[in-house]
């Protein structure tokens, strides 16, 4: 093989592997999407989680608003009584706690250390691996058309 036709070949074999790696391993690629959708379900799911809590939240409202009997517990919980109201207070015994999860705090951990010098030393890398096992295993031309004597 001639020199021009190794050297095409080892930038050929060095253009394909870079193109392999950009579109599998790059900030673009089908490892990153992968990543994007796992979010997306990550962040489809605490929003389900928050619209049921929403519902739960709005159904508590409604009934306080309607009924003063629920109106009365929860004023109770929160230490507000009437004026002829005693308190007996029990030991060993705990008020319940109404705490409401506010949904996860998530973020998009991307990473700014991009991968594209990488891939460039890699395949180009190759290429020369490429070019220097052709010059091994198929050396230049030979002239014929010389003779030795």
């Amino acid at each position: 093989m001639t020199f021009l036709k190794r050297v095409l070949t080892g930038l050929y074999a060095s253009f394909l592997l870079y193109i392999l790696l950009i579109l599998v391993l790059g900030d673009y690629g089908i490892a990153e999407k992968r990543r994007l959708q796992d979010y997306r379900g990550v962040l489809t799911e605490n929003l389900n989680e928050l619209e049921i809590l929403n519902e739960s939240l709005n159904e508590k409202a409604a009934s306080l608003r309607t009924e003063a009997e629920t109106l009365q517990i929860y004023a109770r919980n929160l230490d507000y009584y009437r004026q002829n109201e005693g308190v007996i207070l029990v030991e060993d015994r705990q008020r319940e706690q109404s705490t409401y999860s506010m949904g996860k705090m998530l973020a998009w951990n991307r990473k700014i250390v991009t991968k594209t010098p990488l891939f460039r030393v890699l395949s180009l890398s190759f290429g020369i691996i490429i070019y220097l096992l052709m010059s091994l295993f198929f050396p230049g031309e030979r002239n014929d058309n010389f003779v030795r004597r």
